[in-house]
């Protein structure tokens, strides 16, 4: 109890400094107090709930929070489900939660479309896999990097961004979406400076968007921007999230509706109710902090390092790429002499009230 009081004042502080306002939309019915994940399709919003939860699939009135429709998958067990995704013609559940990090029965189940919109009852195609860099499977509750809970679909493959209780970054997994048991390739990773609970491509807007929290702090996280089959190499935009007091930070599903709306969904949990909201992308300041590669240059650059752009930044620092912070000015000059770091690959931070953007760039 004295802990809980102590997050309840903490919770009142003003030191959170400025947030992102989203819009509660509802609670949500207890039946999905542990809503993990979400998806909208065919105008249909979509959950489940997490470990020991049915293995089931729930649609959701967006006004009242209740469910208005239930699909069971027959020949699933939800050990703990914790997102879903969608491409053209299927459902991807991902049954990856792994909080003690000794799980070795990682699955994602994947259910035809047809399927779920014909019959309450349906079966699931089954892709199992393993992390092609985890050796270690001793149980070490909320202490690992090997839990998980964003999915996403992206083009031909599956990517699993994981919740890194160790570290506060994310690491990004590449499957195959056919039926079989793979290890899952680690190709890329970033600092989400935070735990990582759901995620959502949008092909309208060519973004990533993913949700988390830090300490009782929600946060939404924009990777745009990337190529190469890489996630980090683009822009990183990071914003808090105004939650209100009476609902729960623990943002956990995350998914578009069009090219700039999102729907957010908290889990119960001692703070408050498990939550339904809503998200216009346009609000989170793409015009007016618009730090594209191209607005930082000469990248590769050599000499010097140029921000170009009207916005008045609060703070810019830089780290090499083991994560060491190299380079801080409160005063935010954007020229910057780099005559004297080693070639190689650095992180270039940019701080603006609650917006944090980060951009790769090469010293040569």
């Amino acid at each position: 109890m004295r802990n809980i009081l102590m997050v309840f004042v903490l919770a009142l502080l003003p030191l959170l400094g400025i947030s992102q306002d989203i819009s509660k939309l509802t609670n949500l019915s207890d039946d999905i107090a542990e809503t993990s994940g979400l998806v909208f399709f065919d105008n249909r919003l979509i959950t489940h709930n997490d470990s020991g939860g049915m293995n089931a699939l729930y649609e959701i009135n967006t006004e009242t929070g209740n469910i208005s429709r239930t699909v069971t998958i027959q020949n699933a067990t939800n050990v703990d489900w914790e997102d879903i995704c969608t491409d053209n013609d299927h459902i991807y559940i991902g049954d990856f939660g792994n909080n003690n990090g000794n799980r070795t029965n990682l699955k994602i189940y994947k259910v035809r479309k047809t399927d779920y919109l014909g019959s309450e009852q349906v079966s699931a195609e089954l892709i199992e896999f393993s992390y092609e860099d985890q050796n270690d499977f001793t149980s070490s509750p909320n202490n690992t990097n090997f839990d998980a809970e964003a999915l996403i679909s992206f083009g031909s493959d599956l990517y699993i961004f994981t919740k890194n209780w160790v570290d506060q970054r994310t690491n990004i997994y590449r499957l195959p979406k056919t039926s079989g048991s793979y290890v899952a390739e680690k190709i890329d990773d970033f600092d989400s400076e935070g735990l990582v609970t759901g995620g959502t491509f949008n092909p309208l807007a060519n973004k990533v968007v993913l949700s988390g929290y830090s300490g009782i702090r929600a946060f939404a996280i924009e990777l745009r921007g990337f190529s190469n089959g890489k996630f980090s190499n683009g822009v990183i935009d990071k914003y808090n999230l105004n939650i209100p007091l009476t609902a729960s930070f623990q943002t956990e599903g995350v998914t578009y509706s069009d090219v700039s709306s999102f729907y957010i969904s908290s889990e119960k949990n001692a703070l408050g109710s498990a939550a339904l909201y809503s998200l216009v992308s346009n609000t989170l300041g793409i015009d007016d902090f618009n730090l594209i590669q191209n607005e930082v240059y000469p990248n590769p650059a050599g000499e010097m390092l140029t921000i170009v752009g009207t916005i008045d930044l609060d703070r810019i620092e830089i780290y090499d790429y083991l994560g060491k912070k190299v380079y801080e000015d409160s005063l935010a000059n954007k020229n910057i002499d780099i005559s004297e770091f080693s070639k190689g690959v650095y992180i270039l931070k940019l701080y603006a009230g609650n917006r944090t953007s980060s951009v790769k760039f090469l010293k040569e």
